[in-house]
């Protein structure tokens, strides 16, 4: 009995884990660069010879992991959820773009898809950014096989896209930014040399 009632603690934790994370198209209003920098810690000895060798005589130098380390505290407005529950009309988090593969500039663009958690000592912070593309009166993301936020069951929002929709993907510039192969399978693109167009994708009203 004292099994079954921890493993229903633990699924009970992770569903409530999971409900605070949420998904959202987001407007960017406001973002701003908190850089981090060379932190300098007091030797934890003062009493120490000039050459005394023991590591509590020096101080500890902690530098930042990579060049432009720091965070970002930005604000957006929620134009739409796609998966979790975010009642109010706008959202405010911290993002950081440093990590052991090295730094990376937040999307320069107005509107992307957002992925949000929420932690009880510093609120929500980002886990998850994409690009996504505005045309006319809909949303759209060119078909990949592992949003976070799509339901593959049911293929929800995937529909062949009209020719005025369609998105041009330049491949050798994906990998310079993300260092990553990405696929681009058929009958989801076409692909010729280095540019992919994709005629599937996730389409989200306005």
């Amino acid at each position: 009995m004292r099994a079954l009632k921890f493993f229903l603690l633990i699924i009970f934790l992770n569903v409530r884990a999971q409900s605070e994370d949420f998904y959202f198209i987001g407007e960017k209003i406001k973002e701003e660069y908190c850089p981090e920098s060379i932190t300098v810690i007091p030797a934890q000895k003062l009493d120490c010879a000039p050459n005394d060798e023991d590591e509590k005589c020096r101080p500890m130098i902690k530098r930042p992991k990579c060049n432009g380390a720091g965070k970002f505290y930005s604000k957006f407005r929620v134009v739409k959820v796609l998966k979790g529950k975010f009642d109010d009309d706008t959202v405010e988090f911290y993002s950081i773009y440093c990590s052991e593969f090295g730094y990376n500039e937040p999307l320069n663009t107005k509107y992307m898809v957002i992925g949000l958690s929420k932690d009880k000592k510093v609120g929500w912070y980002q886990h998850y950014i994409e690009k996504i593309h505005e045309k006319g009166n809909n949303w759209i993301l060119p078909y990949k096989k592992n949003y976070p936020f799509i339901n593959y069951k049911t293929q929800d929002f995937l529909t062949k896209l009209k020719p005025s929709e369609r998105i041009r993907i330049n491949t050798k510039e994906v990998y310079r930014e993300t260092s990553t192969f990405s696929e681009y399978p058929e009958p989801y693109y076409k692909q010729k040399k280095d540019i992919a167009t994709a005629q599937y994708g996730f389409v989200f009203q306005k």
